[in-house]
């Protein structure tokens, strides 16, 4: 999630760290106006300025429908969990994710105890790092970035290039490294036929428009394991945000056709459990 300014970050927490409305109360508007229509099929056939109109439009009408939930009533225990959180994962750059959902990032790998967690969108590694510390010995997180070779010509939901950033730095000498693989594309054209239907957990924190986050979901449902779990990170954002909205219609579609799907509550993620197999029980 990106967030320009200290006041905009302000502006944020203090509406992440608000007491969450209960579901029964109705869905909660992102903005006002009426619903956007539905995105263009293949959004990289429009100009940076139709894409960015594209995106205000679905954040126009966009509403937050998942009931929300403590994340001990999704996963029992985690509250207690006892997570490992290394210093370096300290805030530091303003799209990076903050230390509290990193906190339940790896409270909800503690609780599911995965061997295979598949990750859209490394970014620095913080999430990365989060999950694999938290992970059984033996563990292992697939982690999928674009190669930073093609981030100057890389087509998104927005436009065309991405700034530079250091790619996995987080987790990079750390004695967590040998747990995580870096794979390099685009997650549109992700080849993950080794993954197909193991992984216990996938992460979707990649590109935040509604195109692309609905094409990440699919490939999610297709890597997990039944009795896995699906997150999304950025489900509900801050007004200067509207790009990802793209997310939360993603989800919203997604929990119409599925159900089963919740916001953890003071945090930015929904999460979703596919049916199946019972969770495996920690060591």
């Amino acid at each position: 999630m990106k967030l320009h300014s200290l006041a905009a970050w302000k502006k944020a927490a203090r509406s992440w760290l608000e007491d969450d409305r209960d579901a029964a109360a109705g869905p909660r508007r992102a903005g006002g106006g009426r619903p956007g229509g539905d995105a263009v099929g293949d959004v990289t056939k429009l100009s940076p300025r139709e894409r960015r109109k594209a995106a205000h439009a679905i954040a126009a009408g966009v509403e937050f429908l998942l009931p929300t939930r403590p994340v001990d009533e999704i996963l029992p225990g985690a509250d207690r969990a006892e997570v490992v959180m290394l210093p370096r994962l300290i805030r530091h750059h303003l799209w990076s994710m903050p230390e509290h959902e990193l906190l339940v990032l790896g409270a909800i790998a503690t609780m599911i105890n995965p061997t295979l967690v598949v990750e859209f969108g490394t970014f620095q590694g913080g999430s990365t790092l989060a999950l694999a510390a938290n992970m059984p010995d033996g563990g292992r997180v697939v982690t999928v970035d674009l190669d930073p070779a093609e981030r100057r010509t890389h087509e998104h939901g927005l436009g065309t290039g991405l700034m530079d950033f250091d790619l996995g730095c987080l987790f990079r000498g750390t004695r967590y490294e040998s747990m995580i693989e870096q794979r390099y594309s685009n997650t549109l054209a992700f080849d993950a036929d080794d993954l197909l239907g193991r992984a216990d957990l996938v992460f979707v924190d990649a590109d935040h428009t509604y195109e692309f986050t609905k094409r990440d979901t699919a490939k999610a449902e297709s890597l997990v394991r039944p009795g896995g779990w699906i997150l999304w990170h950025d489900y509900t954002w801050a007004p200067e945000n509207s790009e990802c909205a793209g997310v939360t219609k993603a989800v919203n579609e997604f929990f119409q056709h599925h159900g089963a799907c919740f916001q953890i509550a003071k945090t930015r993620f929904a999460i979703h459990r596919v049916p199946g197999a019972a969770m495996r029980k920690s060591a």
